[in-house]
């Protein structure tokens, strides 16, 4: 399955855009949870 998402998404340049766009969006989700996950477990630390 995945062999033939990359081999489409080779033969089609515009393919890029599209991981570009998800790679985006996964980056600004993936440091968000990362923000928060970071905030949380400084106010945890503070309280003990």
């Amino acid at each position: 399955m995945m062999q033939h998402l990359l081999q489409w998404l080779r033969m089609g340049g515009y393919g890029w855009y599209v991981w570009g766009a998800y790679g985006s969006v996964f980056i600004l989700l993936g440091l968000q949870w990362y923000f928060t996950w970071r905030s949380t477990k400084v106010n945890h630390e503070s309280h003990s």
